[in-house]
């Protein structure tokens, strides 16, 4: 190995090592257990969107079984799930973090940054595989594959078919990218019979990406109808349609995703409006002493706003913190002489449009739109390797060394501000410098958490073993409370393993599954019944109360 591959293994290992390490620290008991409890409802047997009325992760959830699969293959319970779902995901991230460093091959060093900028981040900080994650692992795999390669053989598109479905069911508005890409094709064919058209415009690119994608349609519709009839799937998708957590105007979602972005970025945004103008005035003396100030200001500005939003701010920064290169790079693309369009308009506005499919897909907005941007900004630091290269022999030494510094110092501080973040920050959940307690049992076995919260969870495990559920009784959590389901492998009484309201779907949903009438239910956290969400519906249909430490139960002895 030469002394630069052993520097980048090195790089790669110390990484793997932390975010390895990572793993074992806080307890996150909503988003990620719901994600892993999507994939064990589909694993114990229900069917997808006509018994799950929510519409987040389970699309992909036959995806993901076959990890599942290997997991109980070893364990007959759930212990320990969220900390094997996190080092799955560790695993994953380094997997494409390799290829794609292979891939990139001709960008030189500027794909170490690009690279680790994808591998250092994570929506939320995360760690596990959701439709998040998924997906935009997904659209950077499928981008590098297109740029990189020269000649598409049937099989390579096919499999960025396959990538391309994977990348729809965890983002279905993502089916709008490939339908605007047919369209695209269709319109250069006309072009196509003057000159050679790029390979990506080409009907036969398009078609067999298309027949990939189909593939996996396919395969997801038996999936469906293997354990649900049509009048079943309607059924569910009309009341999965009707989620209210997900019901946004679509003028408010369109607008909140530019007016968020310039709240946030405004200067860099400004800016680049600037380095847009000034990029294509006609090459003249005055417009090089306009570049140069244009490219300091990119620069100054990108550093202000990761800064800014990546230590000065406390609105989950390893989010934000993945849109500024996503800027920078499109300015100094503007500011260079030559303007390869393959990365801009085969990349970027690719890699942008999927952030506006995430904003119509989500209901947390800035945050999953700015986690989606390290794809665009992974591109945006090829794109400034690139116009650094084609305007290198124009610039002086001097002028030449000062830019590449500054440059490497963006990446530099994106790269520590991602990795500090990485390690420190937390969605929901304690402090890692707090987490002195190592947990022995259940779904978060072998992650440790607070002393207090340590004691919280087994009391919490106490409560639901006094109920001495039998394995085959459906039970009921009225709490965003996913790990339990996980922790009692019992079946889920529930259209949603995600919250259950006042306003809820429940009469409608057992009638419909008259045997998924829970045997249980539970409120854990709940004092009384007066604040226990629901269950007026099943005190007048005779459930009666138990005693159960820190919660209220109902049980059916009918």
């Amino acid at each position: 190995m030469t002394k630069k591959q052993r520097f980048v293994l090195a790089g790669f290992v110390f990484c793997m090592l932390i975010l390895g390490w990572r793993c074992f620290y806080s307890v996150n008991y909503a988003d990620e257990p719901y994600c892993i409890s999507s994939v064990w409802r589909f694993y114990k047997g229900d069917a997808l969107l006509a018994e799950d009325w929510f519409p987040a992760q389970q699309l992909i959830s036959w995806i993901l079984a076959p990890l599942y699969w290997l997991f109980r293959l070893f364990s007959d319970t759930n212990d320990g799930i969220m900390l094997a779902s996190r080092l799955a995901y560790v695993a994953f991230q380094g997997i494409v973090a390799v290829f794609a460093y292979c891939k990139l091959k001709k960008y030189e060093y500027f794909r170490i940054p690009a690279v680790m900028l994808y591998l250092l981040s994570t929506q939320n900080n995360m760690l596990t595989l959701n439709y998040n994650t998924l997906g935009i692992g997904c659209i950077f795999l499928i981008l590098i594959i297109l740029v990189t390669e020269e000649k598409y053989s049937a099989g390579t598109l096919i499999g960025t078919g396959v990538l391309t479905a994977v990348m729809v069911l965890s983002q279905p508005y993502a089916v709008l990218m490939f339908l605007l890409w047919g369209a695209v094709v269709v319109a250069a064919i006309p072009f196509g019979k003057k000159r050679e058209l790029h390979p990506l415009l080409k009907f036969r690119t398009w078609f067999f990406v298309g027949l990939g994608a189909f593939l996996v349609s396919v395969a997801f519709a038996a999936v469906i109808f293997m354990r649900a009839g049509l009048d079943e799937v309607l059924n569910g998708f009309k009341y999965l349609m009707s989620d209210p957590e997900h019901q946004m105007d679509l003028h408010y979602k369109v607008t909140k995703y530019f007016e968020r972005f310039y709240r946030y970025y405004q200067y860099q945004i400004l800016i680049m409006g600037v380095c847009l103008v000034v990029g294509f005035l006609k090459n003249q003396k005055i417009v090089q002493y306009m570049k140069i100030m244009s490219f300091l200001m990119a620069i100054a500005a990108a550093i202000h706003a990761l800064i800014s939003q990546g230590y000065l701010s406390d609105y989950v920064p390893i989010d934000f913190i993945c849109v500024p290169m996503m800027f920078l790079g499109i300015s100094i693309w503007a500011l260079g002489k030559k303007k390869n369009p393959l990365l801009f308009w085969g990349w970027m506005i690719p890699a942008i449009v999927y952030t506006f499919c995430v904003q119509l897909t989500t209901n947390t907005g800035i945050l999953a739109v700015s986690s989606a941007c390290v794809v665009a900004s992974a591109g945006s630091v090829l794109m400034l390797g690139e116009t650094f290269a084609d305007n290198k022999e124009n610039l002086s030494k001097t002028t030449s060394q000062v830019i590449l510094f500054m440059m490497i110092a963006v990446f530099i501080l994106q790269g520590v501000l991602l990795l500090y973040h990485r390690i420190q920050y937390t969605w929901w959940s304690t402090p890692v410098a707090e987490c002195t307690e190592k947990l022995d049992r259940g779904p978060a076995k072998g992650i440790y958490t607070s002393a207090e919260d340590a004691q919280w969870y087994y009391d919490t495990l106490d409560a639901v073993d006094s109920l001495e559920l039998e394995k085959d009784e459906p039970v009921l959590f009225l709490d965003l409370a996913p790990w339990l389901y996980l922790y009692i492998d019992s079946p889920a009484a529930a259209y949603s393993l995600w919250t259950i309201g006042e306003d809820n779907f429940l009469e409608e949903y057992y009638e419909a599954y008259p045997e998924k009438v829970p045997k249980v239910v539970c409120w854990m956290d709940v004092e009384s019944l007066k604040d226990a969400a629901g269950s007026s519906y099943f005190l007048e249909n005779g459930y009666e109360v138990v005693e159960v430490d820190g919660g209220i139960a109902l049980r059916n002895n009918k």
